[in-house]
């Protein structure tokens, strides 16, 4: 069959289509490998410029390591030196305890033992009086002897608190025990030993009143916060009087 001139174009067109794809395919082949290389050249950039900066890093942590190296150093040469100076200073106070006994953080003696002359403060001075009579028969042999113990210990006594007789009465006819007892059964207090109770106190443990705040200039109040406290009750003695 004989070819036409159509036939002979679409050929020429099949042949040079081949052809650029031929000088494609190679342009890209001849790419490839400057690509890898350049990406191999950044690669080997990067791993570079870590290790630097890690380098980096390692050397300020040394010089860190090695400023704290130098504080902790000082830091135990002071201790030590406290220590040292610490030593000497207690060895100083156990020569000279007997003569200056030690006393607390404040200065202040504790509620329930008695108080040492080196735990006194500035203006301060130990005072030993005798114990009071425990036993009386009356409220007026009580007074008598009170006015006694105050002249003798130079102390000044003042009644605080005064419990009647009719309000220990009404307390006991109260309690679940005494509850529909008649009260012949009851241990009630005969109304003529009136006061049942009377608390003292000492004078410079009086709390602050209105008219100590200025108000009235006269009236001055000097307290010390003094806990001394003295109950006085009426009891009953074992021969039933």
């Amino acid at each position: 069959m004989a070819r036409t001139p159509k036939t002979a174009m679409i050929k020429a067109q099949m042949a040079e289509q081949t052809r650029l794809e031929e000088e494609a395919r190679r342009q890209e082949e001849a790419r490839r490998p400057d690509a890898s290389t350049a990406r191999t050249r950044s690669t080997e950039l990067g791993r570079a410029a870590g290790s630097s900066s890690r380098d980096r890093d390692d050397v300020d942590v040394g010089e860190d390591k090695v400023e704290e190296g130098e504080k902790s150093c000082d830091a135990d040469d002071a201790v030590s030196e406290e220590k040292d100076e610490g030593g000497s200073e207690d060895k100083d106070d156990g020569d000279s305890e007997d003569q200056h006994p030690r006393t607390s953080g404040k200065g202040k003696a504790r509620r329930g033992r008695k108080r040492l002359a080196a735990e006194l403060e500035e203006g301060e001075a130990l005072c030993h009086v005798p114990p009071f009579k425990p036993d009386h028969d009356t409220w007026a042999n009580l007074e008598t002897c009170l006015k006694d113990y105050m002249m003798l210990t130079h102390q000044k006594l003042v009644i605080k608190e005064v419990v009647h007789v009719v309000r220990r009465n009404a307390d006991l006819r109260t309690q679940v025990r005494y509850q529909g007892v008649p009260d012949s059964e009851i241990p009630l207090i005969p109304s003529e030993l009136d006061p049942y109770q009377r608390k003292f106190i000492c004078t410079h443990g009086w709390s602050e009143r209105e008219r100590s705040t200025g108000k009235r200039t006269s009236h001055n109040l000097l307290r010390t916060f003094c806990p001394f406290q003295m109950l006085a009750q009426v009891t009953k003695k074992p021969h039933g009087t």
